[in-house]
């Protein structure tokens, strides 16, 4: 009938998502760019084919004044450097010649070298032409071939500064160890955010003493928040359909999933945010947009960034009524800003990790703190908690939940239909409206003034013609931005 299709659609979006999925986006073409600026800086190439590197005390190779990015192999008792000279070459080479200036002086026998040749090469060979020189050389090169000069040198050649050993010890580290970090991060995020999601919160069970009308005067959303801690885009689309109950909106099906809306100005008091939400979308009362029809299809256009103020109303209005021990949204945003903050840095530490850390395991690191800012968005929405008073308000609407979804019938009265639309927008947000709909299927039901249809002489016809507008509602609104996700 219609109420599957509700929960599908309500149920799988969520207002968070965006914010980490841009941050997400925004890492992938981060790590993208860092990977193709790693090959474009380590693709070194040389104009000469006479080579003069220097390896520094500190354990770096330069030539010239640029530091080539050597690979370093740390044992216990020598430092071994290997890179790549040539590298398929688009024409032969006749003399490849490379000198490596040592820190200190050496022999034989504490100093290791050698070419490695891939591809047509006529000679190689390396000897150490002096205690602070090693000559590399190679004779007739061609095309498509690879040469990698290596040395070795003692540890007591090298003097590496403390960042240079923190950066050693870690790179040092197996890929198991790094796997581990990155598994164990998003677990202790998750049992640290649920601990303290159980800390705060608790059972709230329906209040024994039956609730057959309105616990109190809060609206449809602010009920959401109070029952979910969060607007959800149940609570943004009942409080729509509620304002067209109230006389505030007409709503017209052109076709299936298709409506206009319109406002009205006589339909009575609105509290603080309706009325933003309505002055945003329509335009002020008396105003010409009061008298058009609004395709909210065009949600781009008609639900601009103004209209997340009505939802920031919304959050303040409940807990000015002392519901929660601190405004949701505020609460949220707290999180939300934690989820991004690590999700930045997760970002940042990928792209230093791909452009200047040997250790590619590493990565795991940074990929575990990106999956453990996604479980903090995901678990802000549960962190509102409820004041004893809000625990109080909840257990009779809750109670007031246990009619709305009886299954017994209601019983014939003059204003049966009345009652039905009256609380249908309260049934919206408990995701109980098929059930509440069955309960009038015997009584006898006409189109309301407010919704202009066609062929709507059953309540289940009415059912099926109006259910398809919470989804259409929902996708409108969601692209309009709710303000904790911003």
């Amino acid at each position: 009938m219609g109420g599957s299709l509700i929960g599908s659609i309500l149920g799988g979006i969520t207002i968070y998502r965006r914010s980490a999925m841009f941050f997400l986006a925004l890492g992938v073409v981060a790590i993208i760019a860092g990977l193709v600026f790693k090959n474009k800086l380590n693709a070194v190439t040389f104009d000469s084919n006479t080579l003069n590197f220097n390896l520094s005390k500190t354990g770096e190779v330069y030539l010239e004044n640029a530091k080539v990015p050597f690979e370093q192999f740390v044992t216990s008792t020598t430092y071994r450097y290997r890179y790549q000279v040539v590298n398929r070459p688009t024409e032969p080479i006749d003399q490849l010649t490379v000198v490596v200036t040592l820190p200190q002086s050496g022999d034989e026998q504490s100093i290791g070298h050698r070419i490695i040749s891939n591809g047509q090469v006529t000679k190689t060979s390396s000897e150490l032409i002096s205690p602070l020189a090693i000559l590399f050389s190679a004779t007739g090169v061609s095309p498509q071939s690879q040469i990698s000069i290596e040395f070795e040198v003692p540890k007591s050649f090298i003097t590496q500064a403390g960042s240079a050993k923190v950066k050693q010890f870690f790179t040092k580290l197996p890929a198991e160890v790094w796997l581990a970090i990155s598994v164990a991060m998003p677990i202790i995020t998750l049992l640290t955010l649920m601990l303290v999601a159980l800390k705060r919160s608790h059972k709230v069970v329906a209040s024994k003493t039956a609730q057959t009308s309105l616990p109190s005067r809060l609206s449809p959303a602010m009920v959401g928040i109070l029952l979910r801690g969060r607007l959800t885009t149940r609570e943004l689309s009942s409080t729509i359909f509620h304002l067209a109950y109230r006389g505030h909106i007409i709503i017209r099906q052109l076709r299936r999933e298709e409506y206009r809306f319109r406002r009205r100005g006589n339909g009575g008091a609105l509290l603080d945010y309706e009325s933003v939400l309505l002055d945003q979308v329509f335009g002020r009362s008396g105003e010409a947009a009061t008298t058009e029809e609004v395709n909210l299809s065009l949600s781009q256009e008609v639900f601009s960034k103004r209209i997340s103020q009505a939802f920031v109303l919304a959050y303040k209005k409940i807990n000015e009524l002392g519901y929660f021990y601190t405004n949701p949204l505020t609460l949220h945003r707290r999180y939300q800003t934690a989820g991004v903050a690590m999700t930045v840095l997760g970002i940042i530490g990928l792209v230093i990790n791909i452009l200047f850390i040997d250790n590619a395991y590493s990565i795991f690191l940074w990929g575990g703190m990106i999956v453990s800012a996604i479980l903090v968005f995901i678990y802000s929405k549960g962190m509102p908690v409820r004041t004893i008073y809000g625990d109080r308000e909840l257990s009779k609407w809750l109670s007031f939940k246990n009619y709305l979804s009886s299954s017994e019938p209601i019983n014939y009265t003059a204003r049966g239909q009345d009652l039905y639309l009256a609380y249908l927008p309260y049934a919206i947000v408990f995701e109980c409206e098929q059930e509440w709909t069955r309960r009038f299927y015997h009584l006898p039901f006409s189109s309301p003034q407010w919704y202009l249809a066609d062929n709507i002489s059953t309540i289940d016809k009415f059912a099926n013609s109006i259910f398809p507008i919470f989804g259409y509602l929902s996708h409108a609104l969601y692209i309009s931005s709710e303000p904790s996700s911003r």
